[in-house]
């Protein structure tokens, strides 16, 4: 069930920013907690596990990468031109 939609000023990790994208909050699974505090919303408590899912309008801008044996997932931006 979703709790609240939201369009996104800006979301961002270490490599990858997005900016004014939609964005829904669903309720989190039973290990995690959804956090309001001012103009920020969350979830926290969720070791090991991230209630995220992205869909293909941030998706076609990345290169991904899944390392099976560690069970790891990365990323680069699609745009980036090789140096040369």
């Amino acid at each position: 069930m979703v709790v609240a939609s939201y369009r996104a000023m800006k979301m961002s990790t270490s490599g990858l920013s997005v900016i004014d994208e939609r964005v829904k909050l669903v309720d989190p699974p039973h290990r995690c907690q959804l956090t309001r505090k001012a103009d920020v919303i969350g979830y926290s408590g969720c070791l090991y596990f991230y209630p995220l899912r992205l869909g293909n309008s941030i998706l076609e801008h990345l290169h991904i990468y899944i390392e099976t044996k560690s069970n790891r997932m990365y990323y680069t931006d699609a745009d980036i031109k090789p140096a040369g």
